[in-house]
């Protein structure tokens, strides 16, 4: 039986249905598998990972999909009517089992076409999220690779990246001759010290100071009277 893997076209996918890891595991199980050339190098998997997982590059998307008996994708498969280089449902032979994140219900007219061509769809998003078929969740695992990405886009973009073990460069206030002194630190109370000083508007007083630290917010001396019981 052979399992394709082609290449996905749409503007916004960069990721690969399957990886070289996968492929050797379930090669034991008597699976071909047939690997578009380039389908992982926008998620950095070169051909040559997959040929040394067990797996062959094909050069011809047409040809590729022709021949397989699955069909694993990300996105759904481009048709006709969304020009982007390639036909890809029109090649997918009858009878082949078409695994991808299909968007069912937004694309009805595309899931008759499915019924019409003798395709078995199976639409990843739609399996039961339930405990036994969690490794088959689509959506959650996803949604976690999605917020460990924008953490890692966030440190790129801000220059700051925070951990147990390393914590950001304390922060800095600046006030003017009208805006009140600094009272406290920010955020964590007993992690950093925020240094502040004043703006050269402020500099010009006689007793302006260059320079003021101001360490962590000391406790309100609050006194609480105990009530008298009668």
């Amino acid at each position: 039986m052979k399992v394709a893997i082609p290449k996905e076209r749409r503007a916004y996918e960069s990721r690969v249905a399957t990886t070289p890891d996968a492929i050797k595991r379930m090669k034991p199980l008597g699976l071909t598998f047939l690997v578009e050339a380039g389908a992982g190098l926008t998620a950095a998997i070169p051909d040559q990972a997959f040929v040394d997982a067990g797996a062959e590059i094909v050069a011809d998307n047409a040809a590729l999909l022709g021949q397989a008996d699955i069909v694993l994708k990300v996105a759904r498969p481009l048709t006709a009517a969304e020009a982007n280089g390639a036909d890809e449902l029109a090649a997918i032979k009858p009878g082949t089992v078409l695994i991808s994140q299909l968007d069912p219900y937004r694309n009805r007219e595309q899931v008759a076409d499915y019924a019409k061509r003798g395709i078995v769809a199976v639409a990843m998003e739609l399996v039961p999220r339930i405990t036994r078929a969690q490794s088959m969740d689509v959506l959650s695992s996803q949604a976690n690779l999605a917020g460990y990405k924008a953490v890692i886009d966030a440190a790129e973009q801000f220059g700051v990246l925070a951990s147990p073990a390393c914590k950001p460069s304390p922060p800095r206030a600046v006030w003017g001759p009208s805006s009140p002194r600094p009272t406290c630190a920010w955020p964590p109370r007993n992690k950093w010290k925020a240094s502040a000083r004043p703006s050269s508007s402020s500099t010009t007083r006689k007793r302006a100071r260059p320079k003021l630290r101001a360490a962590t917010p000391r406790k309100c001396p609050m006194r609480i009277k105990p009530s008298k019981r009668p």
